[in-house]
């Protein structure tokens, strides 16, 4: 406590961080948190499978992830049934990623 006058008075410190610019946060995603992330929405994204078993190909979804690790966008770009991509984009905008300083932009496939 700092002394003011007789009085003793609290004294107030204040920490501002600005961004996520601390040494150990990667720039961007690489493999490993790409393949961890989506490994977070697999059993999801097989039950999509699952809703449409006669439905067999290739889903491509692009996927845009915020530097805080959240899924922004997740769009089709390629898909053998419209309902099947569309459940598969919803499995995958929940999926979770490490933070990163700048976040990320990829497509993935799922084969079924």
């Amino acid at each position: 406590m700092k002394t003011i006058g007789r009085f003793a008075a609290p004294v107030l410190v204040v920490s501002v961080w600005f961004g996520s610019a601390r040494a150990d946060v990667p720039d961007g995603l690489d493999r490993a948190a790409i393949s961890a992330g989506i490994s977070s929405v697999k059993a999801k994204v097989v039950d999509c499978g699952k809703a449409s078993p006669d439905v067999k190909g290739k889903v491509k979804v692009k996927v845009v992830v915020a530097p805080a690790g959240t899924v922004t966008s997740a769009s089709i770009s390629e898909t053998p049934d419209d309902s099947l991509g569309q459940c598969v984009a919803t499995a995958v905008k929940t999926a979770k990623f490490g933070a990163t300083k700048n976040g990320g932009t990829f497509s993935y496939p799922f084969v079924f």
